[in-house]
């Protein structure tokens, strides 16, 4: 790099570190502060992921928009008993 490059890109880095910080501070700052708990916030998500799910297998069976709630219920209690088999397996030391 010849020296007359490096004196024009001397503050190259001090601008970029501006437009960034500039760039950071028009996004509000988008935070997770919603209230809820690591645990909280995972029951939840766990719990809309599996509305998502039945609804798509829902539609995927040609079930109507009704049959949602069905599905959900399978689901809820599909994951009760692979919940209930996983603390007996911890309990007797499988896991």
């Amino acid at each position: 790099m010849s020296f007359l490059n490096w004196i024009g890109r001397g503050n190259q880095r001090e601008t970029d570190r501006q437009r960034a910080a500039a760039r950071n501070s028009k996004k509000g700052g988008k935070t997770k502060d919603d209230g809820l708990t690591p645990e909280q916030r995972r029951e939840r998500d766990a719990k809309a992921l599996q509305e998502k799910a039945a609804k798509k297998a829902a539609q995927a069976a040609g079930v109507g928009f009704m049959g949602v709630a069905e599905v959900v219920d399978d689901l809820q209690a599909i994951v009760v008993v692979v919940e209930s088999a996983t603390a007996v397996c911890r309990w007797e030391g499988r896991i």
